[in-house]
Formats: structure tokens, C-alpha cells, sequence
């Protein structure tokens, strides 16, 4: 008993020290052109890009369903698509943005409807990624939360850097890459693809949904009121067969979040996309279908956006 003792005591002793290593080694090649990485591009645009700006905060209905260059011709604002995944969890995505909003901003949050049920808003495995590999941060600048997602996603993390696949670069024209993304940060590579077949939702979660995310947007607003910028929400563009089957989730968060105080562009029957304009997931789009999205979410969020005497857009005070 005691040698099992011992043996198995070594080797959880050396399968942690292999971890410890795994983690302290470079961020290999494939990693490094994930889609995750993208970030690398919009932390930049969100540096350099002059004002007036607009913002986009989300998950893949963003960075696969809007048309930035639409939006700049439409509203006049020069925009920053800051969107990757929805697995990095709506509590990152808003604290990776805040410390670069500043005066004049228009920010525009598109969260799925997932971050409101369970612990989704907190991140996934991308999270792990995102956090360790593109922002370098240290263990304590994740939440409890946060880590109580993604700790088990650690040891395949950490293995994975002794993998001979992950030293091949990606495809660049792979959809899932950091080259799929366009100068404004939108994906534009499936654009023209022929829509995929893939299984609608079916539910958007199996858990309660999560109220105490509210407190989470009010302080991100909060924040982008303080720096002088003003915030929206809106909705995803989703599939008309994942809506239906998720309607009462979906009208659920809808009124979660009519009681935030932040101003909401449309509502979620107005995002509805039909099927035949989808592409390869509920919230990813072909071309016809970024282009309805995107020119209902200028025309919703245009009156919000006042011409002055100097021809430059800024962005009326709205009392909800």
C-alpha cells in the first residue's frame, strides 16, 4: 500500500511539474494564428483609429455578421469590430474594451443570448488562450468565476505545447484563423461561401438563467459614461429556426435586459435572419445576411447620431 502510495504520489508530482512546463513554453505557431490572436489587430485599431468611433463589443454574431465599411458609410463613425468569440465570455470581452473607450465614443454591446444563462458570460476554454497567450495576464487578473470555467480546459492547454500539429502554421484563408479578419476587424472570408449545413439550436441553455450579469453591464456602462462615450445594446442576428425553438429563452433575456437602464437598438424579432442568408452556425452569416443585419442596426442606431456645424458625427444624449 505504501509503494502505491508512493508511485501514485510521484506520479501526480511529475504529471504537475510536466504541466508547470507545458505552460511556460512560447505560444506555438498554430496558436498564435488562431482566432484568438486577432485580438493582437483590434487591441491596435482601438489605439490608432481616430474619432469619431464606433465600437462593436461581442461575440462571433459580430465578428461573422457585420459589415463595418457599411457602418462607416452609413453612420459616419469610424468603427472598431472588437469581436472574436463568444467563448471568451461576455465579462472579458467588456474589460478588455473599457480601458480603451474614451471621450465620444459610441460603443455598441452585442451579446449572445448564451452569456445570460449559467456561467457562460465568465468565458471557455478560449478564455485560457486569450488571457494567458495575447494579454500575457497573470492568474490573478481572472476572476473566481472565470477561473471555475476554464480550469479544466488547463492541462489540455498546457499539453498541448509538446504537440508536433501545433507547430504547423493555419490555412490563411481557414475561417477560423486571425488572417480571416478584414482592416476593420470584421471576418469577410466566408462572405461569398456557400452556406454550410449545421444543427440549429435547439435550446439556447440547460442552466437558470444568470441575473447577477446584469451587474456586470451596468458597471461597463458606467465606466463608458464616466470616460464621456455612450453605450447601446443589441441583438444578435440569429437563425429563424434556432429563434423559434429558443423563443421563450431569447424573450426571456430581453426583458433581463430592459431593465439595465441602457438604451437597446431594436429587439430580438427585429434580428431575426432567415435561414437561406446563414452560413455555418445560428449567429454566422453569408454576405446578404451581414448586409441586413448591418443596415438594420444603422438604421436603428442612427437617430442616436446627430450631424453638428462641423459635419462630424457625435452622438445625441439619449434619456431612456
Amino acid at each position: 500500500m505504501r509503494t502505491l502510495l508512493i508511485k501514485t504520489f510521484g506520479f501526480g508530482l511529475g504529471f504537475l511539474l510536466l504541466l508547470l512546463v507545458g505552460m511556460m513554453l512560447p505560444t506555438p505557431p498554430r496558436i498564435q494564428d488562431s482566432m484568438v490572436f486577432a485580438k493582437v489587430q483590434k487591441d491596435s485599431l482601438l489605439e490608432h483609429v481616430p474619432g469619431p468611433r464606433l465600437i462593436i463589443v461581442g461575440g462571433s454574431n459580430a465578428s461573422y455578421g457585420i459589415d463595418s465599411r457599411m457602418l462607416q458609410e452609413g453612420l459616419g463613425l469610424n468603427p472598431v469590430n472588437t469581436a472574436v468569440t463568444y467563448e471568451l465570455g461576455l465579462v472579458y470581452m467588456m474589460e478588455s474594451v473599457a480601458p480603451y473607450v474614451r471621450e465620444g465614443d459610441v460603443v455598441v454591446l452585442s451579446p449572445e443570448y448564451q452569456h445570460f444563462y449559467g456561467n457562460f458570460a465568465y468565458g471557455q476554454k478560449f478564455l485560457l488562450y486569450s488571457a494567458m497567450d495575447v494579454d500575457h495576464l497573470s492568474p490573478w487578473d481572472l476572476s473566481w468565476e472565470q477561473w471555475r470555467n476554464i480550469y479544466s480546459s488547463v492541462p489540455r492547454y498546457a499539453l498541448s505545447r509538446f504537440l508536433p500539429t501545433e507547430y504547423r502554421r493555419r490555412n490563411m484563408d481557414d475561417i477560423v484563423s486571425r488572417h480571416a479578419f478584414n482592416t476593420y476587424g470584421d471576418v469577410d472570408v466566408h462572405w461569398d461561401r456557400e452556406p454550410q449545413h449545421f444543427a440549429p439550436f435547439r435550446q439556447i441553455s440547460r442552466e437558470e438563467m444568470n441575473r447577477s450579469v446584469v451587474k456586470d453591464l451596468q458597471a461597463f456602462a458606467k465606466h463608458v459614461e464616466s470616460v464621456g462615450a455612450h453605450l447601446y445594446l443589441t441583438y444578435p442576428g440569429t437563425e429563424e429556426r434556432s429563434f423559434n425553438n429558443c423563443r421563450a429563452e431569447i424573450m426571456a433575456v430581453a426583458d433581463l435586459l430592459e431593465g439595465t437602464g441602457i438604451p437597446i437598438l431594436g429587439t430580438p424579432e427585429r434580428y431575426i435572419m432567415p435561414d437561406s442568408v446563414m452560413f455555418n452556425f445560428p449567429y454566422h452569416m453569408v454576405r446578404p445576411g451581414v448586409e441586413l443585419r448591418t443596415q438594420r442596426l444603422i438604421e436603428d442606431l442612427s437617430p442616436y447620431v446627430l450631424p453638428t456645424s462641423d459635419s462630424s458625427a457625435r452622438v445625441a444624449a439619449h434619456n431612456p
